[in-house]
């Protein structure tokens, strides 16, 4: 694996240590509300801050595709 997969990785999994990600995510219709709550949960900002932009909204991206790709 590589080392940025690897880093991409350790920031997710930072963030599902952050939050309780499945409980967000299960109430919002659409990623827009679903980035929208998560700023608001404590340390999520300084986490995305760490992160940057970017990889902040890939990860979140990502998370957001793997929970509604599955059918839940």
């Amino acid at each position: 694996m590589g080392k940025v997969k690897s880093m991409v990785m350790d920031f997710e999994e930072e963030l599902f240590e952050i939050v309780d990600i499945e409980s967000i995510i299960c109430e919002c219709e659409d990623f827009g509300q679903f980035s929208h709550k998560m700023m608001f949960q404590p340390n999520v900002l300084a986490w995305w801050v760490d992160v940057g932009n970017d990889a902040g909204r890939t990860i979140m991206q990502n998370i957001w595709n793997d929970y509604w790709s599955v059918g839940i």
